[in-house]
């Protein structure tokens, strides 16, 4: 009886943890058996829904057929934060601004409400003596089409394939794709979804706020067990290039190169004056279209490889 009884308790609680958006019993159901091999009736899956909706926030819209979800606005499933650990939501939330499209942040907005109301009194005044500023020129995130994201996220966690309607900025036109989901990134202010395109070769980056529909299909997406996405990011694939290594060297004012005497580029970068005042940087790097970009705020002229040849692998990563 306590075997069963701690069944149903593990069943109910995947069941919460399928209501991050409107689902139907059909759906839940779908999940349960992909995640966690759990096969039952939808009469029990509805009856769990009944049952959690007397202790959880859990709406219903009384359609055909019916949709459920968690109402993360009303007492979300939060455990009490620690005031000290309040303090690193407080300030994750005035540096996620600028970083995370409006969607994905409003999920995170019940615990950072959560986060506000944990912090005492007399924390108060170190919360306003620390900021994170970013590097880079802040920028607006473009918006997402939440319904699209939705359904990219369901295919990429179910391992399916997805099709979208996509504009693609370096062809200049709207496409209808079929991606095998690999991965999403947030990089700066945009979301990017990693996928391999139905019929062609390598993985490539899509930028969220750039599909205008997408539908998860019944087909498995076709997962390469080689890929790493980890690696994938650490060869610089998310600097938009092919992930080659390469021993640059550069040409930097003496002012610049001074930077990288605190900050290095790698741990092999070398750095020798020259005869003009400049100083010459030699070091391993992705070769990517950020180096490049950074290259050039730098102002700095890079020797080897030459640019030019490096830059005409961008158009098929960059899409």
């Amino acid at each position: 009886m306590k075997g069963e009884s701690l069944k149903v308790t593990q069943r109910q609680l995947l069941v919460l943890q399928c209501l991050t958006r409107r689902v139907g019993t059909r759906d839940i159901e779908r999940q349960l058996k992909e995640l966690a091999n759990v096969d039952v009736p939808l009469r029990t899956i509805q009856r769990d829904l009944n049952e959690l909706k007397e202790i959880f926030p859990i709406e219903s819209d009384g359609e055909n057929p019916q949709g459920w979800w968690m109402d993360s606005d009303k007492a979300p499933l939060q455990p009490l934060i620690q005031p000290s650990k309040a303090l690193v939501f407080l300030m994750a939330e005035e540096h996620l601004k600028l970083l995370m499209p409006a969607i994905v942040f409003d999920e995170l907005r019940p615990w950072f409400e959560h986060a506000r109301q944990q912090v005492q009194h007399e924390q108060k005044p170190w919360f306003h003596k620390v900021r994170v500023v970013p590097a880079n020129q802040p920028l607006i995130p473009p918006e997402i089409n939440a319904k699209v994201l939705a359904q990219v996220q369901e295919a990429l966690l179910l391992n399916h394939q997805v099709d979208v309607v996509y504009e693609s900025r370096s062809k200049q036109a709207t496409q209808r794709l079929c991606l095998h989901p690999l991965g999403l990134v947030q990089r700066g202010p945009i979301l990017y979804l990693l996928a391999r395109m139905q019929g062609a070769e390598g993985i490539r980056s899509y930028a969220m706020h750039r599909m205008f529909s997408a539908e998860m299909q019944e087909a498995r997406a076709e997962r390469t067990e080689e890929f790493d996405l980890d690696a994938f990011i650490e060869q610089g694939g998310m600097g938009f290039g092919n992930g080659q290594q390469v021993c640059m060297q550069a040409l930097f004012s003496e002012a610049a190169a001074e930077h990288l005497t605190e900050c290095r580029l790698s741990e092999d970068q070398q750095l020798e004056k020259q005869p003009d005042g400049r100083v010459k940087v030699t070091a391993t790097v992705a070769d990517t279209l950020q180096l490049q970009w950074w290259l050039r705020a730098m102002q700095a002229e890079r020797l080897t490889p030459n640019l030019a040849e490096s830059g005409k692998q961008q158009e098929q990563e960059n899409v």
